[in-house]
């Protein structure tokens, strides 16, 4: 890796900033200089070299903090996303360079790109938070149909040896709440409590000797891809009309690359964009196209830009590690590398590119930056794994209570979580073992709003306001 980091290094360069005060009240640099951490920016910008291939301003800015062991650990400035989005643009501009690719090749990226934008505004893409008992729990009158009682995946309270038995949501949030609070937060809420329950419970299942590997997993292969997107379609395609598909979406994208910026995201990822519309408006010599078709071969398409997207995230941020003047240490490149570097265990991605469940594997990589298990990819493969079985059973849960929503008569039941839009009469009881916790969120969220404790009586008239709304 030392000859690769030696060929970057003369695309860019480093330079220090100190926190501008807007900066310094973001989450990660607040959260870190509460705990007497030091923070800086470091910034890389393009070499004459390589500047006409960025758009212009274009920089690169990491938070650099120095944790109580002396090691340096990088975050990004404007979170995941925009990190995925700079790094991309620069990681370019240096391949194009590198490889002497043609204005061609450079435009194949670029529709890549937008094939990779526009994949992560699809229905199939996962955005599921876990934040509540709602989210968690299975209605009573569905548990026998499921067999469960919740959407977590039985080995959650389980070890590999086969002891223990399945926890159940009040267990998992304690045992989450006392991992959290060992690790440094004080008062964590009902959404950390979970991320953490259920972090406990695959360090549970890997804590004896599992046999559990990453390696041998046979649905390793595709983890990521089953926690970022769903497919429900069975719908099968011919090759032919795979094939058109493809070609129409590829037109219809290379068609509009010279639009400005803002039309153009208006046309791809706009609300209310015919984009689907636009492909099956035209006549498939194979037979008729389908909105899901559609959809599907986008799914496909933006799943293999992916490939070409993670590449250059890794060589913009090899560029970066290239640049550093005061070289990083073997503990520091692991730590940066693990986030930032392509990982073969996770098909060839960096953890930063997997935006959407990183607030899931978040205890999972805050325990390896302090105390670095052994086990760290598997126990994120067993979290992915974890993460894309309860995306599947929720999603299943939610198309049977919409199924029964309009075959029950009853009393329609407000869902504080919003993740189901209603409720038959039966759904009553399941709501209200709730009830507790979405009165203590909506009591918290009131005394942030006021700035002092509510009195008893103001507490009773938001318990009284939310079993009103239950019913209503």
């Amino acid at each position: 890796m030392a000859a690769v980091f030696q060929k970057l290094k003369p695309y860019g360069a480093i330079h220090q900033k100190a926190l501008a005060q807007e900066t310094a009240n973001s989450e990660p640099a607040q959260t870190f200089l509460e705990m007497g951490y030091p923070v800086s920016i470091y910034c890389w910008e393009p070499n004459q070299v390589i500047r006409s291939d960025v758009p212009s301003e274009w920089k690169l800015e990491l938070f650099c903090i120095q944790g109580g062991d002396g090691l340096r650990r990088f975050l990004p400035v404007q979170g995941s996303q925009n990190l995925v989005a700079h790094a991309y643009a620069g990681g370019l501009a240096i391949m194009s360079h590198f490889k002497r690719m043609s204005r061609e090749a450079r435009n194949s990226y670029n529709m890549l790109w937008q094939l990779f934008r526009k994949v992560q505004h699809l229905q199939q893409h996962n955005t599921r938070r876990f934040a509540g008992g709602l989210d968690l729990k299975i209605p009573k009158y569905l548990q026998s149909e499921f067999s469960q009682k919740s959407v977590l995946p039985a080995w959650i309270g389980r070890t590999a040896d086969g002891e223990g038995k399945p926890w159940d949501l009040q267990k998992l949030k304690r045992q989450g709440k006392r991992l959290a609070i060992s690790g440094g937060l004080l008062e964590p809420d009902s959404k950390k409590q979970i991320e953490y329950g259920i972090y406990a419970g695959v360090r549970n299942y890997l804590n004896v000797e599992s046999g559990y590997s990453l390696e041998t997993d046979q649905s390793s292969s595709s983890l990521v891809r089953q926690a970022l997107y769903s497919c429900d379609s069975k719908e099968e395609l011919s090759k032919d009309k795979q094939q058109w598909i493809e070609d129409r979406i590829w037109e219809a994208i290379r068609n509009h690359l010279e639009d400005d910026q803002q039309k153009y995201d208006q046309w791809l990822l706009g609300p209310g964009n015919t984009f689907v519309k636009q492909i099956r408006r035209i006549d498939c010599p194979h037979g008729p196209v389908t909105p899901s078709h559609v959809q599907n071969v986008l799914l496909e398409l933006g799943w293999k830009s992916y490939e070409y997207v993670s590449g250059c995230v890794d060589l913009q941020m090899k560029a970066f590690v290239a640049s550093l003047e005061i070289p990083l240490t073997q503990e520091e490149l692991k730590l940066f590398q693990t986030m930032y570097f392509r990982q073969p265990y996770f098909e060839n991605l960096p953890l930063c590119m997997m935006i959407e469940v990183l607030p899931f594997l978040r205890p999972a990589i805050s325990d390896y930056w302090q105390v670095e298990p052994t086990n760290f990819e598997n126990v994120v493969g067993l979290l992915l794994k974890t993460y894309a079985i309860m995306i599947s059973t929720r999603q299943d849960v939610d198309r049977r209570v919409k199924q029964r929503k309009g075959t029950v008569k009853g009393v329609k039941v407000k869902d504080e979580s919003k993740n189901l839009k209603a409720h038959t009469y039966r759904d009553v009881e399941f709501l209200a073992e709730d009830k507790s916790e979405i009165n203590n969120r909506l009591i918290k969220e009131r005394e942030r709003q006021l700035g002092r404790k509510l009195n008893p009586n103001e507490k009773n008239q938001i318990e009284k306001h939310l079993m009103t709304k239950e019913l209503s």
